[in-house]
């Protein structure tokens, strides 16, 4: 099992990929024999199941980065689509049609929706009713929160 270092080096220059090729020929260099020949082979190993993940996980992202510019298109295309019915249903009274088939509905709604609460907003709100004080610390204590360090995998995708 000493051939890891040959075997990860063929890898590497195989798919062009600077870790692996730095990889395959420090552990080819030296056998695994400054590390003893089970680390080594487990090293290898390991080295071959994460570039299999590594290259799985680019394949994702890949598809990931076309579905969404799909996807991007589709809902251009629905708005566009929801723009014209809804000034068409508007303007003729029309609140709902069926489909040709008969099995979809469409109905004109109206939502309500309220904007983000925001520093500002809640300056606003309160001024008058509380001392300017009490405002900052009202605002401080809402929006100051600690905040959450979180490490991610991000790969550079080219086209």
């Amino acid at each position: 099992m000493v051939d890891n270092g040959s075997d990860n080096e063929s890898r590497g220059s195989d798919n062009g990929s600077d870790h692996g090729s730095d990889h395959g020929s420090d552990n080819g260099n030296d056998n695994g024999s400054d590390h003893g020949s089970d680390h080594g082979s487990d090293h290898g190993n390991g080295y071959k199941e994460i570039q299999m993940n590594l290259d799985e996980y680019i394949d994702i992202c890949k598809s990931i980065k076309d579905v969404k510019s799909e996807l991007k298109i589709f809902v251009e295309r629905k708005n566009e689509l929801e723009e014209n019915i809804s000034a068409f249903m508007t303007k003729t009274g029309v609140p709902e049609f069926v489909s040709s088939d008969g099995k979809n509905k469409v109905k004109l709604l109206e939502t309500k929706s309220k904007p983000p609460l925001n520093k500002e907003y809640l300056r606003e709100a309160v001024n008058g009713k509380l001392d300017s004080n009490t405002i900052e610390e009202i605002v401080s204590l809402a929006f100051d929160r600690p905040t959450t360090n979180q490490l991610k995998v991000k790969v550079s995708v080219k086209k």
